[in-house]
């Protein structure tokens, strides 16, 4: 079972970056700030018709610190909630580097089972493409007492095919989102897009494929989700 020490690891990792980033970047300023809200609904093999809501936030700061979190409530027979909380900091001499400490934590109240995730990455990105590339610390609480401690990489690749002022459409591949980390061949194909309709508001979207069982890319379906929401940016 996770010791209060590890609880503790987990709900500070944000708080941790944060401060070794005020000594180096004594003079913060936001350079961003956007918040999202979304309905997601989804058919799986295992839990047939479910959905999601999800609201989620990020705050950049000069231009090379970035923190976001979010949840989504749900219902899968059940209530269902998951919650993720992320910081991370760039290279002053290579900004498109940046390193970063993510924490996941899904519930399924159906199986009775809690997944807590703490996941340190880099991430890459170069004209329009952006790769992620970490290691997932996975715990799985069955019930009250038992557990099972897992590790697998975690890993995410996409690129931006229009990237202009009247909107964006990508495309990406990976094992890892904001709101999961699957093990290493459960990874998910998918596409989102972005509209803005003002100079502070988008309509965004996406579809999800999710594949499991995955040895060489020869993989079987588990379900597919579709995504539509609103994008609040409160940038200058």
């Amino acid at each position: 079972m996770m010791t209060i020490s590890h609880k503790a690891l987990l709900l500070f990792v944000p708080a941790m970056i944060l401060s070794g980033a005020i000594r180096v970047y004594p003079k913060p300023y936001i350079s961003g700030a956007a918040a999202e809200i979304a309905v997601v609904p989804e058919i799986n093999r295992s839990l047939g018709y479910c959905w999601n809501i999800t609201a989620k936030g990020t705050l950049e700061l000069n231009k090379l610190l970035e923190f976001s979190g979010g949840a989504a409530l749900g219902q899968e027979g059940t209530s269902a909630a998951d919650v993720f909380a992320r910081a991370g900091a760039g290279l002053p001499f290579f900004p498109n580097l940046s390193f970063h400490a993510a924490y996941i934590f899904n519930t399924y109240p159906g199986y009775n089972t809690r997944i807590h995730s703490v996941i340190p990455a880099v991430r890459l990105r170069l004209w329009r493409i952006e790769a992620v590339l970490g290691y997932c610390f996975r715990v799985t609480v069955f019930g009250s007492e038992d557990t099972l401690a897992e590790r697998n990489f975690a890993y995410r690749a996409g690129i931006k095919l229009i990237d202009s002022d009247r909107g964006n459409f990508s495309v990406h591949i990976g094992n890892v989102s904001d709101f999961f980390c699957g093990n290493l061949g459960s990874y998910s194909l998918g596409f989102s897009y972005s509209v803005p309709v003002s100079r502070r508001i988008s309509i965004s979207g996406g579809m999800e494929l999710y594949q499991t069982g995955s040895i060489a890319l020869a993989s079987n379906n588990y379900g597919t989700a579709l995504k539509g929401g609103v994008v609040f940016c409160f940038q200058n």
